[in-house]
């Protein structure tokens, strides 16, 4: 009777075993796979096929929801502060054409004055009588004057040169800005990353085995001087899923806010 339980006990061992070997290769089967094709259509009309194209799947987790939230308040934050020193310098540019305008109008003012005194001082009363003291007066004044000006319009050029340097490098810092943090999102991207992989030659890709749940997808175009991103929510279930990554449905959170300070 012992032997007989103790045999039935073991057989039921064995297919609870059995059961969850099953269950086990079955949730390992329950994975899907992703594919879809990379292109964008220029303005032109020309469609462009994003050949080897890196893709990646980011889980959307709370920890990297979390992270990117306080990445993309930072770029925010950064571009703000950036773009306050941007329009200061704007507001002194002005300022400062405003001075040189008031500066050379007084002047031109003063230079007439003058004119007019110097040509009644060198007019002589009597048509026989010497004006050469008056002319060389007026005339030292006149070379004067012109010094003045001369130096004046120097200062000037020189005050506009380091006024447009400082709006020239207000203007980087906000492009400096920019390119930094589209290297931080890319990297954080990658680094909460569980699969990487590239499209082939016809801008084709493929993912296999992924687990089922959220992700964002994320690819990168770089067609001459445009830089197509997107980073598109996504749910993994079972089976075969198409995603294409088109002009249709490119999108960057980092590019939206960009535009509201690119110059």
């Amino acid at each position: 009777m012992i032997k007989q339980s103790i045999a039935q006990h073991q057989s039921g061992l064995r297919w609870l075993l059995l059961l969850m070997a099953v269950g086990t290769s079955l949730a390992c089967a329950r994975s899907a796979e992703l594919s879809g094709d990379i292109f964008v259509r220029m303005q032109s009309g020309d469609v462009k096929h994003g050949a080897d194209v890196e893709v990646i799947l980011v889980p959307a987790s709370p920890e990297f929801e979390q992270k990117w939230k306080n990445l993309v308040a930072g770029f925010q934050s950064s571009l703000a502060s950036t773009r306050v020193a941007y329009d200061q310098a704007l507001a002194q540019q002005q300022e400062l054409s405003g001075r040189h305008t008031a500066a050379n109008a007084a002047a031109a003012q003063t230079d007439r004055v003058a004119e007019g005194e110097e040509a009644r001082a060198t007019t002589c009363a009597d048509p026989r009588a010497s004006c050469f003291g008056a002319v060389a007066g007026a005339t030292r004044r006149r070379f004067g004057r012109l010094r003045a000006q001369i130096d004046r319009e120097a200062q000037q050029a020189q005050e506009k040169n380091q006024m447009q340097n400082r709006i020239n490098e207000a203007r980087e810092a906000i492009a400096s800005t920019i390119r930094s943090y589209q290297e931080e999102a890319e990297g954080l991207l990658r680094r909460s990353s569980t699969i990487r992989i590239h499209a082939n030659v016809s801008g084709r890709y493929t993912a296999k085995d992924v687990a089922r749940g959220k992700y964002y997808l994320h690819a990168r175009f770089d067609v001459f001087d445009n830089h197509i991103r997107w980073m598109v929510p996504i749910e993994i279930k079972d089976g075969q899923q198409t995603m294409d990554l088109s002009s249709n449905n490119a999108h960057w959170e980092l590019d939206e806010i960009s535009k509201k300070y690119i110059l």
